[in-house]
């Protein structure tokens, strides 16, 4: 398994946002990561943009099955952060496991599971032209 992290990167041009999470988190991990996201989050809405004028593509393909613990925190941080509206799409490993608790994960948003990212982008891509027209 991969050492534990994340990278963030916002592509202000698409309107995308693409998260990489890494490893096995502890809470330590998920603290630093969610500290960063509201930081990123508060200059956007300084900036007068809204969360649903992105897209955001989460890969997690290297990240694995987490603890209880830090699945629930993922949770709660996503049903408070993520519009029911804005658009996940989210590259998963090809485990039956891992599948099952990013479901559980991505039911506060408009989620679908990919396992290639050129399907991810395709979708996210398509939906905010359909969204523009």
């Amino acid at each position: 398994m991969s050492t534990p992290g994340y990278k963030i990167e916002v592509d202000t041009k698409n309107r995308l946002v693409r998260l990489t999470l890494t490893g096995f988190w502890d809470r330590a991990t998920f603290d630093r990561y969610t500290e960063e996201i509201e930081g990123l989050a508060q200059e956007a809405r300084r900036a007068g943009r809204a969360r649903l004028d992105y897209r955001v593509l989460v890969d997690l393909r290297n990240h694995g099955v987490q603890s209880r613990e830090v699945a629930t925190s993922i949770e709660a941080g996503m049903i408070h952060n993520a519009s029911p509206l804005q658009r996940h799409a989210v590259l998963i490993s090809n485990s039956a496991l891992h599948r099952s608790q990013v479901q559980r994960l991505g039911a506060s948003t408009d989620t679908r599971l990919f396992e290639n990212e050129e399907d991810a982008l395709a979708w996210l891509l398509e939906v905010r032209d359909t969204a523009s027209d």
